[in-house]
Protein backbone atom coordinates (compact mmCIF):
# COMPACT_ATOMS: atom_id res chain seq x y z
CA UNK A 1 0.00 0.00 0.00
CA UNK A 2 1.58 3.35 -0.65
CA UNK A 3 2.16 5.79 1.76
CA UNK A 4 -1.19 7.69 0.41
CA UNK A 5 -3.91 5.43 1.22
CA UNK A 6 -1.98 4.54 4.63
CA UNK A 7 -2.28 7.96 5.62
CA UNK A 8 -6.15 8.32 4.29
CA UNK A 9 -6.67 4.82 5.99
CA UNK A 10 -4.98 6.25 9.19
CA UNK A 11 -6.86 9.20 8.94
CA UNK A 12 -10.18 7.44 8.91
CA UNK A 13 -9.21 5.22 11.54
CA UNK A 14 -8.35 7.74 14.08
CA UNK A 15 -11.58 9.83 12.99
CA UNK A 16 -13.59 6.13 14.33
CA UNK A 17 -14.77 5.43 10.37
CA UNK A 18 -12.82 1.89 10.30
CA UNK A 19 -12.01 0.40 13.86
CA UNK A 20 -9.15 -2.11 13.98
CA UNK A 21 -10.03 -5.62 15.45
CA UNK A 22 -7.87 -6.98 18.22
CA UNK A 23 -6.69 -10.37 19.06
CA UNK A 24 -8.57 -13.42 19.06
CA UNK A 25 -8.38 -15.60 22.29
CA UNK A 26 -5.77 -18.57 21.45
CA UNK A 27 -8.58 -20.89 22.63
CA UNK A 28 -11.21 -19.98 20.24
CA UNK A 29 -8.60 -20.24 17.06
CA UNK A 30 -7.28 -23.71 18.93
CA UNK A 31 -11.02 -24.82 18.66
CA UNK A 32 -11.72 -23.27 15.02
CA UNK A 33 -8.44 -25.09 14.03
CA UNK A 34 -9.42 -28.44 15.19
CA UNK A 35 -12.38 -27.96 13.04
CA UNK A 36 -11.01 -26.81 10.34
CA UNK A 37 -7.34 -27.66 9.93
CA UNK A 38 -6.81 -27.05 6.71
CA UNK A 39 -7.39 -22.99 6.93
CA UNK A 40 -4.79 -20.80 7.31
CA UNK A 41 -4.69 -17.91 10.56
CA UNK A 42 -6.35 -15.28 8.48
CA UNK A 43 -9.22 -17.57 7.38
CA UNK A 44 -9.82 -18.97 11.01
CA UNK A 45 -9.97 -15.20 12.29
CA UNK A 46 -12.13 -14.15 9.57
CA UNK A 47 -14.45 -16.98 10.50
CA UNK A 48 -14.06 -16.14 14.17
CA UNK A 49 -15.29 -12.47 13.79
CA UNK A 50 -17.99 -13.06 11.58
CA UNK A 51 -19.21 -15.63 14.31
CA UNK A 52 -18.90 -12.23 16.63
CA UNK A 53 -20.45 -10.01 14.02
CA UNK A 54 -24.39 -9.68 13.56
CA UNK A 55 -25.32 -9.06 9.69
CA UNK A 56 -21.92 -9.13 8.03
CA UNK A 57 -20.38 -10.74 5.26
CA UNK A 58 -16.62 -12.93 5.59
CA UNK A 59 -14.75 -11.87 2.77
CA UNK A 60 -12.98 -15.55 1.61
CA UNK A 61 -12.20 -16.31 -1.41
CA UNK A 62 -10.60 -19.87 -0.73
CA UNK A 63 -13.25 -22.17 -1.77
CA UNK A 64 -12.24 -24.76 1.66
CA UNK A 65 -12.67 -21.37 3.37
CA UNK A 66 -15.30 -20.33 2.17
CA UNK A 67 -17.33 -24.08 2.57
CA UNK A 68 -16.42 -23.68 6.28
CA UNK A 69 -17.59 -20.14 7.05
CA UNK A 70 -21.02 -21.25 5.52
CA UNK A 71 -20.91 -24.42 7.10
CA UNK A 72 -21.58 -22.18 10.59
CA UNK A 73 -23.76 -19.79 9.45
CA UNK A 74 -22.28 -17.09 8.06
CA UNK A 75 -23.14 -14.78 4.80
CA UNK A 76 -19.75 -15.27 2.75
CA UNK A 77 -18.39 -12.92 -0.60
CA UNK A 78 -15.01 -12.50 -2.41
CA UNK A 79 -12.90 -10.10 -3.02
CA UNK A 80 -15.20 -9.88 -6.51
CA UNK A 81 -18.20 -9.64 -4.50
CA UNK A 82 -16.77 -6.59 -2.62
CA UNK A 83 -16.36 -4.67 -6.01
CA UNK A 84 -19.62 -5.69 -7.37
CA UNK A 85 -21.32 -4.09 -4.22
CA UNK A 86 -19.16 -1.06 -4.43
CA UNK A 87 -20.36 -0.45 -7.97
CA UNK A 88 -23.85 -1.26 -7.16
CA UNK A 89 -23.87 1.42 -4.30
CA UNK A 90 -21.66 3.79 -6.53
CA UNK A 91 -18.58 3.82 -4.80
CA UNK A 92 -16.84 2.99 -7.98
CA UNK A 93 -18.07 2.95 -11.65
CA UNK A 94 -18.51 -0.07 -13.57
CA UNK A 95 -15.47 0.95 -15.14
CA UNK A 96 -13.10 0.75 -12.41
CA UNK A 97 -14.64 -2.09 -11.62
CA UNK A 98 -13.37 -3.61 -14.72
CA UNK A 99 -9.85 -2.13 -14.20
CA UNK A 100 -9.76 -3.31 -10.62
CA UNK A 101 -10.30 -6.90 -11.89
CA UNK A 102 -8.12 -6.76 -14.89
CA UNK A 103 -5.43 -5.99 -12.65
CA UNK A 104 -6.10 -8.72 -10.61
CA UNK A 105 -6.27 -10.94 -13.47
CA UNK A 106 -2.85 -9.54 -14.20
CA UNK A 107 -1.29 -10.14 -11.15
CA UNK A 108 -2.38 -13.90 -10.63
CA UNK A 109 -5.66 -13.77 -9.00
CA UNK A 110 -7.64 -16.67 -9.98
CA UNK A 111 -11.49 -16.64 -10.33
CA UNK A 112 -13.72 -17.33 -13.17
CA UNK A 113 -13.46 -13.95 -15.14
CA UNK A 114 -17.22 -14.04 -16.15
CA UNK A 115 -18.34 -13.19 -12.20
CA UNK A 116 -15.87 -10.04 -12.75
CA UNK A 117 -17.75 -8.89 -15.96
CA UNK A 118 -21.45 -9.51 -15.08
Amino acid sequence: MDDVNFKHLETHVKNGYYTILGNIPENDVYRLKLKFPSLGDGEIEVIWWGLKFENCFCVLDDKKANKSAKSMGLKVTGTIGILRILAEMGVISESEKRKLCVELIERGFRFPKEKCFE
